[in-house]
């Protein structure tokens, strides 16, 4: 039977106010909601919330699945206590904010934005003099992106807090964010997500990998950093078109692998820092491997460094250039293996006779003094002496001295190779030099032409004169 039409009626009227509409709602000095407090209590499921520019106080809980727009450039002031935003409902969209001035307890890990359920995007934000930047606490699937997340430079980097943690995630993407000025970006027991074309500098390590798995990090920039990237723990990872420079903390690797399993770091620029690559104890298992594909190595005072033997680890393609030591491994390397294969070295002696871009002899690393500190890492101390280039050369004239490789590539690469699609930083401190210095040589050359305009102007009215005196001695003369 049919249910009749009144029956059907009867059924609506009662569940009618369980029914919700979403709707948009607009907050502002100009509008029914002047309180963001107010406007967020009314709201339900579903509501987009348009927020005009103005100054709302913080500390906030969003329990319901909305949109919150900022137009105009809202801000939201936590002045100086606890978090900010905390977001505990799935779904929710926060864009176009200005979000500041959080507490400073780190036991409390007071945060701009704290975010506890799945689904979450944080997009086109502006974060400032933050404790804890943003963090992801068991929330699959959140977004990242396009953010300005500044944590609070006034502090000492121990004192900070991250300015990205991602604590049991999954699936979240990092992109096109700007971190300054924090502890570090890291991703706690996080998998399958991508960290991808974020700028981080003036952090403790610039990105901090901790017990994750099949992760992509690409087209990264990291510098001036104590650390540019340092991975532990972690397996299945792809590490590539990233630029890690100038990272000179106190251990200032540009990149640090430990314990790590099957990492792919290909087409990485990794340049003036004061380790290029740290490796300890990876790869960790016997039947999982480390390759080191293309990438660029050039000018730190080390290339590579490794604290045990390099195992299941292929170097293929890679460009080392102009490294104070190009590499410092251990005594317990078998020189004579197919790890390494086609390598640039810029320090390379040999020749390329049929110039098919292969070397014809061996590069072979055996520096004197690059075995000596490898051996001995506190002679460091006497890294830049004239000491340590005598020993080299010394080495060299006498071949008794000369120590046995630590290890042999038998085809080097005669030219070195840059990778595609490596970021390219930009130097905005050097602007003004180099305005400086075209305004400088312009000027210059205006007044060399108006020196030798003028003198050549100055030379016809002197030949012109001594015409006319000879020709008035001759008249004379006549």
């Amino acid at each position: 039977m049919k249910p009749s039409f009144v029956k059907i009626l009867i059924v609506s009227v009662l569940f009618l106010p369980f029914l919700s509409f979403a709707e948009q709602i607009d907050v502002g000095s100009n509008f029914r909601y002047t309180s963001l407090e107010e406007a967020l209590q009314k709201s339900v499921d579903g509501d987009t919330l348009v927020v005009n520019a103005g100054i709302y106080p913080g500390n906030y809980i969003i329990d319901k699945s909305i949109v919150l727009i900022g137009k105009n450039n809202p801000v939201i002031d936590g002045k100086n206590h606890g978090t900010v935003l905390t977001i505990e409902s799935p779904n929710v969209v926060i864009k176009g904010f200005t979000i500041q001035n959080t507490g400073i307890l780190l036991d409390k890990e007071d945060a701009g934005i704290l975010v506890t359920a799945d689904n979450v995007s944080i997009e086109q934000n502006q974060l400032k003099e933050v404790l804890f930047g943003i963090y992801f606490r068991k929330a699959d699937g959140g977004i990242l992106k396009n953010n300005l997340i500044e944590g609070k430079k006034e502090l000492d980097i121990p004192r900070r807090g991250d300015l990205f943690r991602g604590w049991y995630c999954k699936n979240l993407l990092i992109e096109g964010n700007t971190f300054k000025y924090g502890r570090d970006v890291i991703l706690w027991f996080s998998h399958q997500s991508e960290i991808t074309g974020n700028n981080i500098s003036g952090a403790r390590y610039g990105l901090h990998f901790m017990y994750n798995s099949d992760c992509r990090i690409s087209g990264n920039i990291m510098t001036y950093n104590s650390v540019g990237i340092y991975m532990m723990y972690s397996k299945n990872l792809v590490i590539e078109n990233n630029l890690m420079a100038y990272n000179r903390g106190p251990s200032g690797f540009g990149i640090g692998f430990k314990d790590l399993d099957n990492v792919d770091l290909n087409q990485n620029v990794i340049a003036d820092n004061h380790v290029g690559i740290f490796v300890d104890n990876t790869p960790r298992d016997v039947d999982s491997y480390v390759k080191y594909i293309g990438n660029v190595i050039a000018y730190n005072e080390t290339g590579i460094e490794e604290m045990s033997l390099l195992i299941n680890s292929y170097f293929t393609g890679n460009s080392f250039i102009d490294n104070y030591n190009q590499t410092q491994l251990s005594n317990t390397q078998q020189p004579d293996n197919d790890f390494w294969k086609g390598n640039y070295w810029s320090d390379y002696s040999g020749y390329d006779k049929d110039r098919d871009g292969a070397g014809d002899i061996p590069y072979k690393s055996e520096e004197f003094v690059e075995n000596l500190i490898g051996d001995k890492p506190e002679l460091k101390l006497f890294l830049y002496s004239p000491a340590i280039s005598a020993l080299n050369y010394a080495s060299k004239a006498f071949p008794i001295l000369q120590p046995s490789p630590r290890l042999i590539d038998k085809s080097p690469m005669t030219k070195p190779v840059m990778p595609a699609g490596v970021p390219v930083l930009k130097i905005q401190k050097e602007t003004g030099f180099i305005l400086l210095s075209l305004l400088l040589t312009f000027f210059s050359a205006l007044f060399i032409l108006l020196f030798f305009k003028k003198n050549k102007l100055t030379s016809g009215l002197s030949r012109k004169r001594q015409s006319k005196i000879i020709s008035m001695n001759t008249m004379r003369n006549v």
